[in-house]
């Protein structure tokens, strides 16, 4: 049985009906449903419910208005480097001609990791291998973080510049970060029309990518990770060092009070065992390698440094087995 209702957050009395549908015998069910022409516009759930559960899938009834003029945002650079200052073009223009001079717009900035696109073999571009671990306790972090928020008027020709200052990053975490902008312009009714951006900000001038040559291996036998540097948008760039460090990490438990409930916290213990310096082939490409005295989990942290200093940072796991007792890390709660 099926039950569809209107949000208990609206005031206005909505759609109430209840239908019956046939389970197939894969356990899918479907069915449609024709919303009346003078439903009110509303959030309305389709619910399901038997004696021992009850879900629901809301749907929102609108009315589309056809907007009276466009809003294009343009960065004024597509891509740069952390700490260099731009900023965003936001047009507005009427359909029929002419521009949406003194109509208010309103934006905001947020931001989250970038992590390049590499075509061919897998590569870790980025913290695949949680060196600069946080624990998430019970929930994930958004991973797109406000900026800032602000709004103007276009000029008379219809544009205004969002300004993208050169500290906007500064608290942002390490590594690459891509920016969006979200602008919109008011009519004179106050009816908003919406667009998106972005632009990207490179911690350095390239990337380096990492992947074990085995994830898994013994004790006293070599291992390593293969390396690849690229320029970040799909192509790969030779003759570029590498710094690699190799770290046995062991992992300090703790059980702790959250919520009224209680939970196993891990910190993370990293010891330095091996660390060298390699130079890419001409086709981007370089190993590094070591060989672990005993058993456990192993980081290896790739450093790539651009000649201006700036860094980019990726790191990966490695497993080493062998006849003493490893404590793996558990998820216990």
């Amino acid at each position: 049985t099926v039950f569809l209702d209107q949000s208990c957050f609206s005031p206005e009395p909505g759609i109430s009906e209840t239908f019956t549908l046939n389970v197939a015998p894969d356990g899918t069910f479907s069915g449609e449903f024709a919303i009346p022409e003078d439903a009110p516009l509303a959030t309305y759930a389709f619910s399901f419910e038997r004696q021992d559960f009850r879900t629901s899938r809301s749907v929102t009834i609108a009315e589309y208005r056809a907007p009276e003029f466009e809003v294009l945002l343009t960065p004024e650079q597509p891509e740069l480097l952390r700490g260099e200052a731009t900023e965003v073009l936001v047009e507005a223009n009427y359909f029929f001609g002419g521009t949406a001079a003194g109509l208010p717009v309103n934006y905001v900035l947020y931001e989250e990791t970038f992590l390049p696109m590499n075509d061919g073999p897998f590569y870790f571009f980025g913290d695949g291998g949680g060196f600069f671990y946080e624990d998430l306790l019970f929930f994930q972090p958004n991973p797109r973080n406000y900026l800032l928020d602000g709004q103007g008027m276009p000029a008379a020709n219809g544009r205004f510049a969002i300004p993208i200052p050169a500290d906007l990053l500064e608290d942002a975490e390490v590594g690459s970060r891509r920016l969006i902008i979200e602008a919109s312009v008011s009519d004179l009714s106050e009816f908003p029309v919406a667009t998106t951006g972005e632009l990207i900000f490179h911690a350095a001038d390239g990337y380096v990518g990492v992947v074990p040559t085995d994830y898994f291996t013994a004790a006293g036998q070599e291992t390593g990770v293969e390396l690849l540097t690229t320029d970040g948008i799909g192509g790969f760039v030779s003759g570029r060092t590498v710094e690699v460090v190799f770290y046995r990490r062991e992992w300090e438990s703790q059980r702790q009070d959250d919520i009224g409930q209680f939970r196993t916290v891990y910190t993370p213990i990293d010891t330095e065992v091996a660390r060298t310096t390699v130079t890419t082939d001409a086709q981007g490409q370089a190993q590094a390698s070591f060989t672990p005295a005993e058993g456990g989990t192993y980081v290896a942290v790739a450093t790539y440094t651009d000649g201006s200093g700036r860094q980019s940072v990726s790191t990966t796991n490695l497993w080493v087995s062998d006849n003493d007792f490893i404590g793996w890390r558990t998820d216990a709660r």
